[in-house]
């Protein structure tokens, strides 16, 4: 029995595409792009309140404290940081102009991985989002800052911050396409949160483009 084959059967198969890159923080020239923990006791410290605001979030106030002295207590943190690190913490969460960032349709340690396209060029990016509030028309990323140095303003904002951000907004509108995908940098020491511009994101990402190898 002769049995027809599809037509692309016959056709040249299409080139394969070319591995996306996979950006380095050599490529925004500046620090990690995604915060990995590190070494010392500053980044223990950051890695602490990070787990803090994960753990006690959807817990009522009135419980909170008993309960960051058992999550610290269960990750190893019983020295005399560990009052300073839970009441840091708790100063975040317990501020009613944050609320809106720990409801019930935002949800924290969000894990992201994918491919961005920034003018014509394809990019790998992996990380973890701190807090995504997810909204009816729009959709606020924030990421958590735990140095002890707050910048008086936006604009003197650490680059590798803002590029983080920006590369986690590209990503997040593929999976949002109809919401405004917002950023903020939440600086716990403060505590304050701080609105990064959608003009200044979208600049960084040119600039992440711009100075990567091709």
């Amino acid at each position: 029995e002769t049995i027809a084959l599809p037509d692309w059967t016959a056709r040249p198969a299409p080139a394969a595409r070319r591995p996306s890159r996979r950006l380095s923080p050599s490529d925004i020239g500046a620090a990690p792009i995604a915060f990995t923990g590190g070494g010392g006791a500053a980044a223990r410290r950051g890695e602490l309140v990070h787990r803090l605001l994960e753990s006690l979030a959807p817990i009522g106030a009135p419980d909170r404290p008993a309960m960051a002295a058992r999550v610290l207590e269960v990750l190893g943190e019983t020295g005399p940081d560990a009052g300073t690190i839970a009441a840091e913490a708790l100063a975040v969460l317990d501020a009613p102009a944050f609320a809106p960032l720990f409801t019930a349709t935002s949800r924290g340690e969000v894990p992201v991985d994918g491919e961005v396209e920034i003018d014509g060029r394809r990019f790998r990016v992996e990380g973890r989002i701190d807090r995504l509030v997810i909204g009816e028309n729009d959709v606020l990323i924030v990421d958590y800052k735990t140095g002890r140095a707050v910048p008086a303003t936006a604009a003197a904002v650490p680059p590798a911050h803002v590029a983080q951000l920006a590369l986690y907004r590209r990503l997040v509108a593929e999976v949002y396409p109809d919401k405004r995908i917002g950023c903020a940098l939440l600086w716990t020491a403060g505590p304050r949160l701080m609105q990064i511009a959608d003009d200044s994101l979208d600049a960084t990402l040119a600039e992440i483009a711009r100075k990567s190898p091709a």
